[in-house]
C-alpha cells in the first residue's frame, strides 16, 4: 500500500505547471507512489492564485484534478488542535512559524502533525520543528 504524505503549496504547484520542474523532478520518484494529502489551506492558495492569475480552462483542470486525485483536509478539530499545540510552542520558542505570515504554513504543519504524517516541503521555516516529520524526496 502506499504511503500517505501531507504535501505543501511549493511542492503541489510543481504540478501544475505545463513543463517540469527542478522541484517536480526531485520530489516526483516519492510522491508518484504516495497518497497525496492537501491540508484545506493549500488547495485554497492554489485556487486563488489561479483566479488572481487568471488561468483558462485548460489550467484550471489540471487543478482540478490534482485537488480531486488527493485527499482534501478539512480543519477537523484534531487539526484545529494540532495548530493550537503549534502555534503555542512557536510564540514559546521565538520560532519563525508562529508569525503571522506563516498562517498557511502552520495549518499545513497542524494537518501533517495531526494526521501523524511526514510532510513535503522545501521551506525552510519548518525546520527546527522537532514534532515535525519532513519527507524526504530522496528516499
Amino acid at each position: 500500500m502506499s504511503a500517505a504524505i501531507v504535501v505543501d503549496t511549493m511542492i503541489a504547484s510543481a504540478w501544475l505547471g505545463v513543463r517540469g520542474t527542478a522541484r517536480r523532478t526531485r520530489w516526483e520518484p516519492l510522491l508518484v507512489k504516495s497518497i497525496w494529502v492537501l491540508p484545506f489551506t493549500v488547495v485554497a492558495e492554489m485556487r486563488f492564485g489561479a483566479e488572481v492569475a487568471g488561468w483558462g480552462a485548460r489550467r484550471r483542470g489540471v487543478l482540478d484534478r490534482l485537488v480531486a486525485s488527493s485527499k482534501v483536509m478539512p480543519p477537523l478539530v484534531e487539526v484545529t488542535d494540532a495548530y493550537v499545540d503549534l502555534r503555542t510552542w512557536c510564540v514559546h520558542n521565538g520560532h519563525g512559524l508562529g508569525a503571522k505570515d506563516h498562517e498557511a504554513d502552520r495549518w499545513a504543519a497542524a494537518v501533517a502533525l495531526a494526521a501523524k504524517l511526514p510532510l513535503a516541503s522545501e521551506d525552510t521555516i519548518f525546520d527546527g520543528v522537532a514534532q515535525l516529520k519532513r519527507a524526504d524526496p530522496a528516499t
